[in-house]
């Protein structure tokens, strides 16, 4: 259900309760090659934070990926792959009052290559 806020005659802005279900933030990002602006799809990540918390994603098209329905608090996001090295794997912040970006946070610099 959408809520209009005109500034006047809405029910917040009255001083009236608005009552709402919140489920969290939302953490997003892209893990990139280095020396450029995309990654690979299919790299697994996990999110570490308060009261045990453990999620994981798996990159999608370019690098990108997100978590949701995450609450305030310090968090670590670590990505992993046995076949890629990576020149920054984890990396910190904290999450307070609006959604996180991990934008080229995460980076690889090598792919393992088959020859078949």
């Amino acid at each position: 259900m959408a809520i209009q806020f005109d500034g006047k005659t809405d029910s917040c802005s009255k001083g009236e309760d608005v009552n709402f279900d919140f489920k969290g933030f939302a953490v997003q990002g892209k893990v990139v090659s280095a020396g450029f602006s995309e990654g690979p799809a299919g790299v697994t990540l996990s999110l570490t934070g308060p009261e045990n918390l453990k999620l994981t994603a798996v990159t999608g098209t370019g690098g990108s990926f997100m978590f949701d329905s995450i609450p305030p608090g310090s968090y670590i996001v670590r990505a992993s792959q046995d076949t890629l090295k990576f020149d920054k794997a984890d990396y910190k912040f904290e999450i307070s009052n609006k959604n996180a970006v991990v934008q080229n946070q995460v980076s690889l610099y090598f792919y393992e290559i088959k020859i078949v």
